[in-house]
């Protein structure tokens, strides 16, 4: 599980996430908010399905993913 304030779809979510995001990248350009696009793939490249994004208070998510029971095969 991951909790905290994301981009979706490459768009920000709330001017206040845009203002973090801002004030991240000026003290260093690596930092910022992640999209949640590039969380679900590095996710399926370790094996693991999204299983739930949950809308949170302050524009923040909760993003669930889990690995897929035995045997499961992916469509």
């Amino acid at each position: 599980m991951l909790y905290g304030p994301f981009i979706e779809a490459g768009r920000m979510i709330g001017a206040g996430n845009a203002s973090f995001n801002e004030r991240l990248r000026a003290e260093n350009p690596e930092w910022g908010l992640r999209d949640t696009d590039c969380i679900t793939e590095c996710a399926a490249s370790a094996g693991l399905d999204q299983a739930a994004v949950i809308a949170m208070p302050a524009n923040n998510r909760l993003l669930i993913y889990r690995k897929p029971p035995r045997g499961w095969a992916r469509p």
